[in-house]
């Protein structure tokens, strides 16, 4: 399947970090021009440009008696504009753009959730597995979908070795921000119990505005053939978001899997590093995407089956809401 890879975190700073331009090299209108044409080609969602009033404000853009640091604030600006949390301008004097783009949400976590289990094992720096304290029900939560697909794979094993001793499941992304879209399909498939169709995705074409690659079919396997699959609860939240979306959406629509908690961030497009010509990165979002329902998530996020949110007054007492909703709706189920 032809998927858009993320870059990772650590990557972009290092790069970000060894950009260094000499002030003779520096010419702000090269700069401005090469930043609309680069984000009008490859954003994948350009009427939201014209929407939100950012080519008139590049072509208004005064190219004489601004600094380079001066510009890097006004282009991120700029981009803030689009409420994207996949649009970013990556320069020497750091990163511009969407990068408060989750202060807006409240997240539906408390610090120790460690009080509703009986068992807990880290099992990488991506996941933690244990068991709800006096129930059959298991416990997974993946912090991210970062890393290498070995660090994931170690799931299946676990499911095979340990998934009759359970009734139901509980898998926890609320506060994943995302990582590699492979990542979240491949856990996405030791959950489900047929060939399906997710979706449909279609990128930007190469250096033509407004013209898209076809629609590419997403499909989930099945990555064994398991003859017993519990109850599943989902629990997501508003920083829920990117890859962490993909994995939801692929988990959705299935007889055995609720999606509980609030709706996800809205970040379903897939990002690409585009170089300008002083050395910055222009991170935008280049691809679209159709449910099989024919709705593109993209800046809405994917409503959950089951709505539940953290009250502040449970977050003061350090009580988890919505984990305790998940198991209380769980109880009552189990086969």
């Amino acid at each position: 399947m032809e998927i858009v890879k993320y870059y990772s975190w650590v990557l972009l700073c290092i790069i970000v970090s060894c950009i260094t331009v000499e002030d003779d090299e520096y010419a702000s209108k090269d700069i401005v021009l090469a930043f609309g044409e680069e984000l009008q080609t490859y954003y994948a969602y350009p009427a939201r440009i014209f929407e939100t009033g950012i080519d008139s404000l590049l072509a208004a853009q005064p190219y004489a008696s601004i600094s380079e640091q001066e510009l890097a604030y006004k282009l991120g600006s700029y981009l803030s504009l689009l409420h994207d949390g996949h649009v970013h301008l990556y320069t020497s004097w750091g990163i511009m753009g969407n990068e408060n783009y989750f202060s807006d949400f409240t997240p539906h976590t408390i610090d120790n959730s460690m009080v509703y289990l009986e068992t807990y094992e880290i099992l990488n720096p991506c996941l933690r597995w244990g068991k709800i304290r006096k129930t059959p029900i298991a416990y997974l939560y993946i912090r991210s979908f970062e890393g290498n697909s070995a660090d994931f794979e170690i799931l299946d094993s676990i499911l095979i070795s340990q998934i009759f001793n359970y009734s139901a499941l509980i898998i926890d992304v609320r506060g994943n921000r995302g990582g590699l879209v492979e990542n979240s399909f491949l856990v996405a498939s030791f959950f489900s119990t047929s060939d399906r169709c997710m979706g449909y995705f279609r990128r930007c074409l190469d250096g033509k505005q407004g013209v898209y690659t076809s629609w590419i079919s997403m499909n989930i396997r099945p990555a064994t053939l398991r003859m017993h699959l519990p109850l599943i609860i989902i629990l997501t939240d508003r920083f829920t978001y990117s890859a962490a979306e993909w994995f939801v959406m692929a988990m959705a629509n299935q007889s055995h899997v609720t999606i509980m908690g609030d709706t996800t961030g809205g970040g379903i497009s897939a990002p690409l590093i585009r170089e300008l010509p002083n050395g910055w990165l222009l991170s935008v979002s280049n691809t679209q995407y159709l449910s099989v329902d024919g709705i593109d998530y993209q800046f809405l996020g994917f409503p959950p089956d089951v709505p539940v949110v953290l009250d502040p007054s449970d977050t003061l007492s350090n009580r988890d809401y919505p984990l305790e909703y998940a198991i209380d709706w769980l109880l009552p189920r189990m086969r």
